[in-house]
């Protein structure tokens, strides 16, 4: 995020993941049972609570900021490019 703000993209962050892909995938794409897709306590969309509060205590990203990483940016892009 520090990257991307240093590139200014402030107004196209945003940032979630695939959460459904494990159990969604036809087998032959799966990942091996012992592979780790994601650290520990943040498998699901449970952590996200916890990077907001890392987004504002760590960071200093202000309540504006945060929502559009959360969300606003995504719509904002997603209402621009389709048709």
């Amino acid at each position: 995020i520090e990257h991307g703000l240093k590139l200014g993209g402030k107004h196209a962050l945003c940032f979630g993941s695939d959460f459904f892909c494990a159990s969604d995938l036809p087998n032959h794409l799966k990942r091996p049972s012992d592979t780790i897709i994601f650290h520990e306590g943040f498998d699901s969309s449970v952590c996200y609570p916890k990077l907001i509060d890392f987004f504002k205590a760590e960071l200093g990203f202000d309540q504006t900021f945060i929502q559009a990483l959360a969300n606003e940016n995504l719509l904002s892009f997603l209402t621009r490019t389709s048709a």
